[in-house]
């Protein structure tokens, strides 16, 4: 009776592994392990029909890079520590935004070659982003 349950279980697991991966076209999981040869953990979604989403960890960081079905690469964000923007920036932030405060930073870096910053603002449960430049100039906000 034991061995027949850890058989379901693995078998369940297999599973579990195969649908997360199936359907992801192998030219997207090519182009990620060329991009991101490093990564662990990675584990993929559906952005939407036509993108498909990587979440992993890569030098310690926590990461998330976005794919066309092709397998063209969109942006990768990284999750970054808060301390890493600038004073300008924390400045423009406090000033246009008093009550809210910053719970999360991605750095966001795309196929454009743009860098930006998405900063996730919290007043009380609602959540609100605005986006700054590498020079601490706001891009625009979204709620």
């Amino acid at each position: 009776m034991q061995k027949f349950l850890l058989l379901a279980i693995a078998f369940i697991f297999s599973l579990s592994i195969y649908a997360q991966n199936s359907g992801l076209p192998d030219v997207v999981s090519k182009s990620f392990e060329q991009k991101f040869p490093k990564a662990k953990k990675v584990k993929w979604s559906n952005e939407n029909i036509d993108d498909f989403q990587a979440d992993f960890a890569l030098d310690s960081l926590t990461e998330t890079a976005t794919f066309t079905n092709k397998g063209e690469w969109i942006q990768t964000g990284i999750n970054v520590p808060i301390p890493i923007i600038n004073h300008l920036t924390v400045t423009s932030i406090k000033k246009k935004f008093p009550k809210s405060k910053i719970s999360k930073i991605t750095k966001i870096e795309n196929a454009k070659k743009q860098i930006y910053y998405e900063i996730e603002l919290r007043k009380g449960d609602e959540l609100e982003y605005v986006n700054y430049d590498e020079n601490g100039v706001e891009i625009n906000s979204l709620k």
